[in-house]
């Protein structure tokens, strides 16, 4: 009986192994050349969107499992390298101001009364703890399905994926991207990082599920997009209160 009893449980193993191994194989399985080509071509046309104003309203929940908040967004500006941002916690509560200019970043914190300053191309917004692992104009080109500004134009590999086709990327923020047969993002992921997409029907931007592997999760809502007139230089200054406390952006994570 007990030499049965052992006989079974190795078999279950080597079966578990074995259907392990398959699962494996499935997910990196080879794909067609020209069809992961086609499939990628499609992205990059799909892609090509033109620059232009624009004024998003956006919704974004962050946090820990059992700890998350969720705040308000409008992001705002001309296309260029020159955005605005406002976040509140609800209608009429303004609790953070920011504006990025190529690699310099203002926030205004206005309930405080003080400013942070960041510069450099790492992702202020990661500082501020927020689950996002690019800076603001990433975040607006995803917003615009720009999105080889964020994955770039090139791919090292293919291989087939449950959701479409998983590239390896050989620029923008490196990672591996999957797409659908339509060459829309489903998924991206890094060996931190993973990002879910989901569009309207209209092809347009819907929803953004983030993660990481401190388990810091984020949910970004895509709630409606404008086209407006272009803004002014006044509408895109973040203009601070004569004797605003300035420091750099590190100062206010360490103080959370």
């Amino acid at each position: 009986m007990l030499s049965n009893a052992r006989f079974l449980l190795m078999r279950f193993l080597c079966l578990a192994l074995l259907c392990s191994l398959a699962a494996c194989a499935v997910k990196q399985a080879p794909v067609d050349p020209a069809m992961a080509g086609n499939v990628w071509q499609g992205m990059l046309a799909k892609s090509n969107v033109e620059k232009a104003p624009y004024r998003d309203n956006m919704s974004l929940r962050f946090g820990t499992e059992g700890n998350t908040r969720r705040v308000l967004a409008i992001i705002w500006g001309n296309g260029e390298d020159d955005l605005r941002l406002d976040v509140s916690a609800g209608v009429g509560t303004t609790v953070a101001m920011l504006h990025q200019k190529g690699q310099e970043f203002l926030l205004y914190a206005p309930m405080e009364q003080k400013a942070y300053f960041h510069e450099g191309e790492s992702s202020p917004l990661l500082k501020l703890g927020l689950p996002l692992p690019f800076d603001l104009f990433r975040l607006e080109a995803l917003l615009h399905n720009r999105w080889t500004s964020v994955f770039g134009k090139a791919w090292a590999d293919a291989s087939g994926h449950k959701k479409g086709i998983a590239y390896t990327l050989q620029e923008g923020i490196g990672g591996t991207l999957v797409l659908d047969a339509q060459g829309m993002p489903a998924l991206w992921e890094n060996a931190n990082w993973s990002i879910a997409f989901s569009f309207q029907e209209d092809g347009t931007l819907k929803r953004l599920d983030l993660a990481n592997k401190k388990g810091e999760k984020g949910i970004l809502l895509l709630r409606s997009q404008e086209h407006p007139a272009r803004f002014d230089a006044a509408q895109m200054q973040l203009e601070l209160p004569q004797d605003t406390v300035l420091l750099p952006l590190e100062s206010l994570r360490k103080s959370r």
